[in-house]
């Protein structure tokens, strides 16, 4: 019995400190029933998406929502340096914003090598979207279908001419992708499932590197250097900073 107790306080202490990250600085977004699903910075702000077609700006500390359209499920959001997109999670349709205001939209198609993409009568969604980079063939982006299963897919589509096309499709043996963000050839990929960040290499499309984080429900992911910034739908924003 006493060894029992030895190891549960042992488990008490050590179980605190087994994420890879630490928070260093949380904000409250929960204003107006706001649930943050998705994170971009953009013009030395941060754009969180919401789930009800809103999106809060965060800069200096302060915080100030901007509603689209009603009845929007947006689930993730990213930037081109020039405007804003983001992803309805079950219509399949990417959002170009500038000002506040969906000045385009783009139809994600049902199918890529006549496969769908989304299965019939699934709860499976788009969650996360990143933008990649910009060439003679288009803007290219890369979204994620979240799977509760063990493979998820991620979709890398270009779009060039307001014409948006498959380029192909990949899984990945990840659980519930919720959101995404692109750097340097690398793909951070986030789980709220797992609590952790995956790095996957585009190059040979494999996971280099997990991280375990604190929370629960993350949905969107910002990396600058050794800082993460997390959104999850119970209502925060987190700053965190690896170990």
């Amino acid at each position: 019995m006493k060894r029992f107790w030895f190891l549960l306080v042992l488990f008490g202490f050590t179980g605190c400190n087994s994420y890879d990250l630490k928070i260093v600085k949380s904000y409250n977004m929960k204003r107006g029933g706001f649930e943050p699903s998705g994170v971009t910075f953009f013009k030395n702000s941060f754009y969180i998406a919401g789930d009800e077609g809103k999106i809060a700006v965060l800069k200096d500390d302060k915080i100030f929502y901007k509603k689209l359209k009603r009845g929007l499920d947006l689930e993730g959001i990213t930037n081109d340096g020039k405007s804003i997109y983001a992803i309805n999670e079950i219509k399949g349709v990417i959002y170009k914003i500038e000002n506040f205001k969906i000045k385009e939209r783009y139809k994600i198609p049902k199918k890529s090598e006549n496969r769908r993409i989304l299965k019939k009568n699934n709860k499976d969604g788009f969650e996360g979207i990143a933008f990649i980079n910009e060439d003679e063939f288009g803007k290219h982006f890369v979204v994620s279908v979240q799977s509760f299963k063990k493979k998820s897919k991620l979709v890398f589509i270009s779009l060039k001419a307001r014409e948006l096309k498959v380029d192909r499709v990949e899984k990945v043996k990840i659980k519930d992708i919720s959101g995404l963000f692109y750097n340097k050839g690398i793909l951070y990929i986030l789980s709220d499932t797992e609590n952790r960040i995956y790095l996957y290499n585009l190059k040979n499309s494999k996971i280099i590197k997990k991280y375990k984080i604190p929370g629960k429900n993350q949905e969107g992911i910002f990396v600058k250097g050794d800082k993460f910034f997390i959104a999850d739908d119970s209502g925060k924003f987190f700053e965190m900073k690896l170990k």
